[in-house]
């Protein structure tokens, strides 16, 4: 049950910042729920010890949020830097 509950919390950031970034390309709605899932899911398990079946934590809660929040703020840093890259190129 936790597992899902992070999922959750993973893809409610990713579209969370998906519509503060304004982003208006479906592929990088996507891309920004996929990337909040995987951050969440990743340091939420760190943060549980590698166990996200035992249950639901607060430790857990906070630390899959900021993992989520983390991978989502280094894709936009990506993003954001190939975009600078090809308008120089023009």
């Amino acid at each position: 049950m936790s597992l899902i509950i992070i999922i959750l919390i993973g893809a409610l950031i990713g579209w969370s910042a998906a519509i503060i970034a304004r982003s208006d390309r479906a592929h990088r709605t996507a891309a920004n729920i996929g990337a909040g899932i995987v951050g969440a899911v990743v340091v939420g398990a760190l943060g549980s010890h590698l166990s996200l079946l035992e249950g639901v934590t607060a430790t857990t809660v906070i630390t899959a949020m900021l993992g989520a929040v983390a991978l989502l703020l280094v894709l936009h840093l990506v993003w954001y830097s190939q975009g600078e890259a090809s308008h120089r190129k023009r």
